[in-house]
């Protein structure tokens, strides 16, 4: 209690005891000058960060030149961070090359890195713009080349060590520490061998929300192409049974909603009918119907409230 009284007791003497220049506010500030300054500085840090996103992307897009230019690009990211701190680096990096050089001269090998380069450089494009859209098409593009590549690889072990790992993953991005200027997984695909991530996130979500007519299109491509795969890789017949009863109704169910959503109601509601009379086994079923039903029968609007009496 003493120490509490003294504390009030002693409070006005302590703000007598402070200078009067203390208990002043400074003279007016230039509120102007200071705005173009924090302008100023505001392009300025926004440049440097630019500039050092670009030179970050410059030996990607070197790489990009062809087979032995990722191959050098790959093996100095592999040096730079795998071996980087031991005791015996060189000669351990010097094995290392010399074990893995019959592979990387493969060109199932280096394809998988320069489609994973492709891609690395789409996702900084990707994370440094708010307009999707304008990556739409050079997505497609990879898309495509990613498919045409898939089909051709001698084998699956190149696509599995070089295009299975996430951007987020890639040696490259460790190396030049890119993790700051790449999208998050929830507004682009993070795996480059991934199409149909590819294809719903980066390509049919921004023709989507632009109720751009070519979303149609995209759903046949991924359709097309699924059906081609079953049928190139040979599939056993379960695999191939369970494509055609199962996934592809799904497919086709989301391609008529997508209809629906650019306005073509009646083409959804005729697929989406037509889905449920030709699949009644499928085990979404019971929420094609429900579906169907609510565009067949949509909700009625709440009445406007009565307007008061004069």
């Amino acid at each position: 209690m003493k120490r509490l009284l003294f504390a009030i007791t002693t409070l006005p003497i302590f703000a007598q005891a402070l200078p009067a220049h203390a208990q002043q506010d400074s003279s007016p500030v230039d509120v102007a000058a200071i705005l173009r300054e924090l302008d100023t500085l505001e392009h300025k840090q926004k440049q440097t960060i630019e500039s050092a996103r670009q030179s970050a992307i410059n030996p990607l897009r070197q790489g990009l030149g062809g087979g032995p230019a990722a191959t050098n690009l790959y093996t100095e990211a592999i040096g730079a961070t795998r071996f980087d701190g031991l005791k015996d680096k060189v000669s351990a990096f010097t094995d290392w090359k010399k074990k893995n050089a019959e592979e990387m001269r493969s060109q199932d090998f280096q394809t998988a890195l320069r489609l994973h380069l492709r891609y690395l450089i789409l996702s900084l494009e990707r994370g440094n713009t708010d307009k999707p859209m304008t990556l739409a098409k050079p997505s497609m593009d990879y898309v495509a080349e990613l498919v045409k590549a898939q089909a051709d690889f001698k084998s699956d072990a190149a696509e599995k060590e070089i295009l299975s790992k996430k951007i987020n993953d890639s040696i490259f991005t460790h190396w030049l520490k890119l993790g700051p200027w790449l999208p998050s997984e929830k507004e682009w695909e993070s795996s480059p061998n991934n199409v149909s991530g590819i294809l719903e996130k980066n390509i049919r979500r921004p023709l989507r929300e632009a109720k751009d007519p070519n979303l149609i299109s995209v759903w046949d491509f991924e359709i097309q192409t699924r059906n081609e795969n079953i049928s190139k890789r040979g599939s056993r017949d379960y695999d191939a049974n369970q494509f055609k009863t199962i996934e592809l109704p799904k497919l086709q169910f989301a391609r008529a909603n997508d209809l629906v959503a650019l306005g073509m109601n009646n083409r959804g509601i005729t697929e989406i009918f037509a889905l449920i009379k030709t699949n009644p086994q499928h085990p979404d079923f019971a929420a094609w119907l429900q579906r169907l039903r609510e565009l067949l029968t949509p909700a009625e609007k709440e009445p406007p409230p009565p307007v008061p009496a004069p």
